[in-house]
């Protein structure tokens, strides 16, 4: 069990308040076919619940996404992430976790796993030259093609080297490092993804 944050309470007690208004505007409907005079159902200050509804929706939709930005959080829409690829810089890294494929963009973009993507997503939140991840510190669950308790070492080079060759086609050469530990060298990046793809985003402590 994990415990919400405070913004995602806020958020889920919006989409609850969203979905019941939906069905309460759902049954209006329903009602007038059936030609039962309801008229229009208001709040006590006399919005329409259409347009309460649409707000929430509208608020909703604004933090669709987390987006992190060289170790910076905010919620974004899905909108914002789709308009940084259009304005991608060449030499800036962003990868993103949207809703049908995982992008990898630089000179270059291409298509990236979700181990790939979960090990580089890991390693630029929480590597670095004087913090390094030991082989014994990535998560089991970026592993789907084994059962074990740990990962195995062999396991992690494997992929390590898979994520290696997805960065070189993306135009980023020699920034996966190891100095007792893996890391990215200095980049600039930015990370999208759904609030609800991670639980957590720094499991290396």
């Amino acid at each position: 069990m994990f415990e919400l944050e405070d913004d995602q309470l806020v958020k889920a007690n919006l989409f609850i308040s969203y979905c019941a208004l939906q069905q309460a505007h759902e049954s209006i409907q329903e009602a007038n076919i059936l030609q039962q005079d309801i008229g229009e159902l208001t709040n006590y200050h006399g919005v329409k619940i259409e347009d309460i509804s649409k707000q929430i929706k509208q608020k909703l939709s604004k933090t669709e996404y987390i987006l992190n930005t060289n170790g910076e959080q905010e919620h974004v829409s899905k909108k914002d992430c789709d308009e940084l690829v259009e304005h991608s810089n060449p030499n800036h890294l962003y990868l993103y976790f949207s809703d049908n494929e995982i992008m990898l963009y630089g000179v270059n973009e291409t298509r990236i796993s979700k181990t790939s993507a979960d090990y580089l997503k890991y390693l630029l939140e929480n590597g670095s030259a004087e913090s390094p991840i030991k082989m014994n510190r990535f998560p089991l669950e970026f592993d789907s093609e084994t059962n074990q308790d740990l990962v195995s070492p062999g396991t992690v080079k494997t992929n390590i080297s898979r994520l290696r060759h997805v960065l070189r086609v993306a135009g980023f050469n020699d920034i996966l490092l190891y100095k007792d530990g893996y890391y990215i060298s200095s980049v600039s990046y930015q990370i999208a993804y759904r609030e609800d793809q991670f639980f957590h985003s720094n499991l290396a402590e």
